[in-house]
């Protein structure tokens, strides 16, 4: 079985004061900066591997370093309801 894809959850939104949040479809709140929220839109119908070759041929990063810092981003999100796998 292969890598399973990526769905978005949630929306994302500014606070009063500016700051960037995602929320999640039970209306929780979390304050992210421009990088995360660019992983959460990039995820979308994506494996972390597509996302990993995408992320590392814009920034010029080693493949296996970055894939790694991803799915952890990826377990993240998913445990916050921002991204579910799809099967």
């Amino acid at each position: 079985m292969g890598e399973r894809r990526l769905r978005r959850l949630g929306e994302m939104r500014y606070s009063r004061n500016g700051a960037i949040l995602l929320i999640n479809e039970k209306g929780e709140a979390y304050i992210v900066d421009d990088a995360v929220v660019d992983i959460w839109r990039l995820a979308d119908g994506r494996t972390v591997s597509e996302m990993t070759r995408i992320v590392a041929s814009k920034l010029s990063y080693q493949y296996r370093g970055l894939k790694e810092q991803l799915r952890r981003l990826v377990d993240i999100l998913v445990e916050c309801g921002l991204l579910s796998r799809v099967k």
